[in-house]
């Protein structure tokens, strides 16, 4: 089907989406700059939607934003669940966090850099959404602007709901629309109309008629210049489409034709016109008022002071019925929103296991006057009852599954349940079976209020000669029931507080099998013989005592230790610390150890003319290579301590990193550059570096072909890990810059 009637285009519907290619650049030039959120509004009816996933995604998926390519989009209407339905989009996990969400799903999808999140019909979330569940989303989106994770958050919007948006949002919220704001205009072109109407005939083999695309565009905007504030070339579109789908259905041998457009009703007369024959055929055959009253509960109702205008919203089949168990009735409702969807008024879907009803677009509420009628001969009942049916919804959701638990501090009372009677009377047929319950609970509330206050007089002054008679025995009773409480006092305390003991020690010992838990487990079992000692809680406070982590050596220094390296078979560690006096403080020692007794190996230290910023010892064991500020690396003999040689550096070395067969020597530091060492030729092959660039750390591979290297620009703005070919010194792997600040520690995975 070349046209949508009222359905929004989506992506899947990319090649029959023509004449907005405006908007779409216009939007692919908004995010370019990257906004974390990005407020896409316009007239109901302008084509948002559609906008943003027929034309705008489909480019981004073919990278027409740097990098857009490598960007995952997600589309959620968040409506009155935000939370079920950015889960049912693919953010796991979203209502205990939206950030960890999308920081979840960004880790299980690799190769997305970046997370757009198209939130539609943003309107729906500020007017049917719960208002504690409404707080708790806004805070969950500023969570995820506040973060530091690639996302940006679209939202599409009604442009008349503003001020509401502008209310409801958090100060935080609202900042990010002001870097971060797309109108989508009003006009359409000339030409645009042309493509709108002819090219998605074309793409499936349809031709006009001669001057039929001319006609219609006339139409468009004759239609756009009448109606006062309706006069807005792309709120006519609704209409347009719909007129279109008409008549591609009433198609002759692949020919679109002057005869049929003039049949429908031309633009603006098509949905009126075929709304009103759906509804003529339903009267017919008796299904009227029940039409009547499913199209009116799928309003939700605006506020004329607040500048709120009508709108759509999502209702159950079970919403319209008036007795659930009335199967009559059921049926004729489910005939009813069959005939509706099938003549493409209203849209179906399930929902948890239900189904629901929406109408297919606001314009069908803003353009049918049979609907608009109806709203304003209704609309002092339609706005009590929407007020019932919440007050009726809190009541139940305070005990879903028995009645009798239910709050009935929530009932009505006093000039409301007086309104409520005379609704009730007036309208009972078009309250549904969740109302009806909900005024039945608050009559007999009241009336067993009533009943109380007759009783309460009666009884009050029994209840006043009765006390006179009581107050003496009480009086005697509690003379001999305080000696007795006296004397149990302390036998209830001393057995209370063992009592207490015992769960302590069960919980302590629950803890102690627990990971991450024996401190907990220890200070549980204190706490039992607080209350009292007894063995069980002794033995369960030594047993964990035993257990806890302790040091094995203390390894003293007399200054700060910058670097530690255990050697290959785990009996060495060596460790370099700052030992210099105030005249010569960046003098550095390092020290080696036994992992066995936490003495010294060495009677003296190896001496450095600089603080020692890196370790490492040969695969071998034998040796030792360290990294110093005054610019050297050094070769050690670790059994004698003796200096074996030294490999001059262009500047302060920060990382050295022996290849796996102790035949290279990797060396980075403040010299734009990495040396390997050849250990038996004392050669050295350079691998240069951009200038400015610092190595804080380098890694050979366990296999010793690759050799990485963390490279930190003086910026941080291009900080990077590089990877070359160990034997070649070609370059093989150059990751984004993508951390935010130094890289001080790489490594290679065992494989």
């Amino acid at each position: 089907r070349p046209y949508m009637g009222l359905s929004p285009f989506t992506e899947k519907d990319a090649e029959f989406f023509f004449g907005r290619r405006r908007l779409v650049e216009g939007l692919e030039e908004a995010l370019r700059a990257r906004p974390r959120f990005l407020l896409v509004m316009g007239p109901s009816g302008s084509g948002k939607s559609s906008v943003v996933q027929a034309g705008l995604m489909p480019r981004l998926r073919k990278g027409s934003v740097p990098g857009s390519d490598c960007w995952g989009i997600m589309v959620a209407r968040p409506a009155d669940r935000p939370f079920d339905h950015l889960e049912r989009a693919g953010l796991r996990g979203a209502y205990a966090g939206i950030a960890d969400a999308v920081r979840g799903w960004l880790h299980r999808s690799q190769g997305q850099e970046m997370l757009l999140l198209i939130l539609d019909q943003f309107e729906e979330f500020l007017v049917t959404c719960p208002p504690e569940l409404r707080r708790k989303f806004w805070s969950g989106l500023k969570d995820l602007l506040d973060s530091d994770i690639e996302v940006c958050v679209l939202a599409v919007m009604r442009d008349d709901f503003y001020s509401r948006f502008a209310d409801d949002a958090p100060t935080e919220v609202l900042a990010w629309t002001q870097r971060g704001f797309f109108q989508v205009g009003s006009n359409l072109e000339y030409e645009e109309l042309r493509e709108i109407i002819r090219e998605p005939a074309r793409r499936v083999g349809l031709h006009l008629e001669e001057g039929l695309t001319e006609v219609i565009i006339n139409d468009v905007l004759e239609c756009s210049r009448e109606g006062g504030a309706r006069a807005g070339r792309s709120t006519v579109l609704p209409l347009l489409e719909f007129a279109l789908t008409q008549l591609w259905e009433r198609r002759e041998q692949g020919l679109l034709t002057h005869q049929a457009y003039q049949s429908i009703g031309k633009v603006t007369g098509s949905l009126t016109l075929w709304a009103d024959q759906v509804c003529r055929a339903l009267e017919k055959e008796g299904l009227g008022p029940i039409a009547r009253r499913i199209f009116t509960d799928l309003v939700n109702l605006g506020d004329e002071s607040q500048r709120l205008p009508d709108s759509r919203r999502q209702r159950r089949i079970a919403d319209f019925l008036h007795d659930e168990n009335d199967e009559k009735e059921r049926e004729s409702v489910r005939r009813i929103v069959q005939r509706l969807a099938d003549a493409r008024l209203v849209t179906t879907s399930l929902d948890k296991g239900e189904e629901t009803v929406q109408i297919i677009h606001d314009s069908l509420i803003r353009e049918w006057a049979r609907l608009q009628r109806w709203l304003k001969k209704d609309r002092s009942f339609l706005a009590w009852e929407r007020e019932l049916e919440k007050d009726a919804q809190e009541w139940r959701e305070t005990s879903p599954e028995d009645v009798t638990g239910r709050d009935e501090g929530r009932l009505l009372r006093g000039r409301r349940l007086e309104e409520a009677e005379r609704w009730q009377k007036e309208r009972e047929r078009d309250l549904g079976e969740a109302e009806r319950e909900f005024l039945a609970a608050s009559l007999g509330f009241r009336e067993r209020e009533r009943e109380k206050e007759e009783k309460a007089g009666a009884e009050k002054e029994r209840t006043r000669r009765r006390n006179m008679a009581v107050l003496s025995l009480i009086a005697i009773i509690a003379l001999v029931f305080a000696g007795i409480a006296y004397q149990l006092k302390g036998q209830a305390e001393t057995k209370t507080e063992e009592v207490l003991a015992w769960g302590l020690v069960a919980q302590s010992e629950e803890m102690m099998d627990v990971t991450g838990s024996l401190k907990d487990s220890v200070l549980l079992a204190v706490e039992s013989a607080k209350h009292k000692e007894i063995p069980k809680g002794i033995r369960a406070l030594r047993r964990g005592l035993a257990l806890l982590p302790r040091a094995i050596f203390v390894l003293k220094h007399d200054n700060q230790v910058r670097s530690i390296a255990f050697s290959p078979d785990g009996q060495m560690l060596a460790t370099g610390s700052d030992e210099g006096t105030v005249e010569d403080y960046h003098h550095g020692k390092v020290w080696v150890w036994s992992t066995a007794t936490g003495e010294k190996l060495l009677n003296h230290s190896l001496e450095h003319n600089g603080w020692v910023r890196s370790i490492a010892f040969s695969p071998d064991g034998r040796t030792l290579a360290t990294g110093c500020e005054d610019g050297n690396a050094t070769i050690w003999d670790i059994s004698s301590g003796k200096e074996q040689r030294i490999l001059p550096q262009d500047g302060s070395v920060k990382s050295v990193a022996f290849s796996p067969d102790g035949k290279w020597l990797a060396t980075g530091g403040e010299y734009n550059a990495i040396h390997v060492w050849n250990l038996s030729t004392n050669n050295a092959t350079n691998l240069t570096l951009a200038n400015n660039t610092t190595i804080l750390s380098v890694a050979f591979s366990p296999d010793g072909k690759k050799l990485a290297a963390a490279a930190n620009t003086a910026d941080n703005a291009h900080d990077t890990v590089m990877v070359w070919n160990a034997s070649t010194g070609s370059q093989i792997l150059q990751t984004p810059p993508v951390h935010s600040d130094r890289i001080h520690s790489i490594a290679f995975s065992p494989d």
